[in-house]
């Protein structure tokens, strides 16, 4: 369990980091882009998703050996309550991503589909919240 209890926190983490990459990407950086100089805008978003490509590696980089750090001295302990509830929450983000990415390709011109990125995020970020607050609680009540 524990095991995939880190996967999903990985997926997890991973998710959020490209949902708040595309909201700052789109929502910010290319309407300024498209308003002071047009041209630019193709060659803006290239050089965008490559960098948050590289910097999603590189945070993904640093949470595994963090969680590697964190998690080392409570490994032969079982699942507690609150590593259910963490990934009871992510699932739930999966969930709403899953059906973020069906609304999009299907109904784009809908102006709602950001709630359910939204939400999504929300429950990837409180379930994030949970797993490292369990995580630390663990490796304190072994170490101490």
């Amino acid at each position: 369990m524990i095991m995939i209890a880190r996967l999903n926190f990985l997926l997890a983490v991973s998710v959020s980091v490209v949902l708040a990459f595309y909201v700052v990407g789109r929502f910010v950086l290319y309407a300024l882009i498209v308003r002071i100089a047009p041209e630019f805008a193709p060659y803006f978003v290239a050089a965008f998703a490559l960098s948050a490509l590289m910097l999603t590696v590189l945070i993904l980089a640093k949470t595994v050996i963090r969680l590697e750090r964190t998690s080392v001295a409570a490994r032969k302990l079982s699942a507690r309550p609150a590593t259910f509830l963490a990934q009871a929450v992510i699932y739930l983000g999966h969930a709403l991503a899953i059906y973020g990415v069906y609304v999009f390709f299907t109904m784009a011109s809908d102006s709602t589909t950001w709630v359910v990125w939204v939400l999504a995020g929300t429950l990837y970020l409180a379930g994030i919240a949970i797993a490292i607050a369990d995580w630390r609680k663990r490796a304190l009540s072994v170490s101490a």
